[in-house]
């Protein structure tokens, strides 16, 4: 193992730390955005119910069972969104907070997409999903690259949820 590729962890984690410390936020949110931190570069679907090109919501919902055991492990965007609606855990809000839940269902686009994707919101913008190259948990888009690709390109919803 290469010792130089974990420094981004660690810088990361020791931001996480200083947040924590300056400000912590112990409502479902901060508890869901501490969560997703801490499965950044792992793999956050061990089991792998499905391949990791298609694990957004198999990772989703392992950190969400982490936090809530009551939360199924659901491995279909549309699943859980229609999961997403009817839970008593989330609510449905109309603009992003760090710590919320982003989902672009599968079957609701305009048929440019295959797959609709799901993820976490962070600071900054920055949304926390499901790598389909390389199976990890990453920041690797922001809400406007996702609304562009999911919304604009895909033509699916972009929709949050906040635990509540």
């Amino acid at each position: 193992m290469n010792p130089l590729k974990s420094i981004p962890f660690l810088i990361r984690l020791i931001e996480l730390i200083k947040s924590f410390i300056m400000n912590p936020d112990f409502s479902n949110k901060g508890k869901l955005y501490t969560a997703a931190l801490l499965q950044l570069g792992k793999d956050a679907s061990p089991t792998d119910r499905v391949p990791d090109d298609v694990a957004c919501v198999e990772s989703l919902t392992t950190i969400l069972r982490s936090l809530w055991p009551e939360v199924p492990i659901i491995t279909g965007t549309y699943t859980f969104w229609e999961y997403l609606k009817r839970s008593r855990l989330f609510q449905k809000i109309d603009y992003p907070e760090p710590g919320c839940i982003i989902i672009s269902p599968t079957g609701t686009g305009n048929g440019r997409l295959r797959n609709g994707h799901t993820g976490i919101v962070g600071k900054d913008r920055i949304v926390m999903s499901n790598d389909s190259d390389s199976g990890l948990f990453m920041e690797f888009y922001t809400i406007d690259s996702w609304k562009k690709k999911y919304g604009e390109i895909g033509g699916f919803p972009v929709e949050f949820y906040r635990p509540i």
